[in-house]
């Protein structure tokens, strides 16, 4: 309340989501399906350092997908990096975080920490490269029965996510 008695008419920034109505994935270590990826008219490119990319190939994968972000495209570019408890994950993420990014896909989310601790690491890349704060979006992916029982903490961890994802390959991780 103001001294006049009267409360304040409060103004609320409306922030409107565009919603992604395809996403196409394309394994980060083949440049051609990359390439041809990147000329389709997806609302969001996918490149994949998880699953797609066998285990001694992930490494060097992340130059071929550094090397995709400074190519011209018409849509959104995220990377699905590795989960959070892996060994891979922070290097896939210091690797991705650049000009050209417009996200990261964080699979097998299961719990908030584990998701606050990417939110603060990505503030530090971002402040590192001098790009905007919290202008990398990150889309969690539930796959397990254990992140659908946090998905209410999970949710609430940051401001930077707009989108979640479910995983619907993965349904015999949904049992208990």
């Amino acid at each position: 309340m103001v001294a006049s008695g009267k409360v304040p008419l409060q103004v609320f920034r409306r922030v409107v989501i565009q919603p992604l109505r395809s996403l196409l994935f394309a394994p980060g270590n083949h440049a051609r399906r990359v390439e041809k990826a990147l000329s389709l008219h997806a609302d969001a490119v996918i490149l994949d350092l998880e699953d797609a990319v066998a285990v001694a190939e992930k490494k060097a994968t992340r130059d071929a997908i550094v090397a995709a972000l400074a190519r011209p495209r018409r849509q959104l570019l995220y990377v699905r990096v590795n989960a959070v408890d892996t060994e891979f994950c922070y290097g896939d993420l210091v690797a991705a975080v650049r000009p050209g990014l417009d996200g990261i896909i964080l699979p097998k989310v299961e719990t908030a920490a584990g998701l606050a601790t990417i939110d603060w690491l990505l503030t530090q890349i971002e402040r590192e490269h001098r790009l905007e704060p919290r202008s990398i979006d990150l889309i969690p992916i539930i796959e397990t029965a254990r992140g659908l029982s946090q998905i209410d903490q999970i949710l609430a961890t940051g401001t930077r996510i707009r989108r979640v994802a479910f995983g619907a390959g993965t349904s015999r991780s949904m049992s208990t």
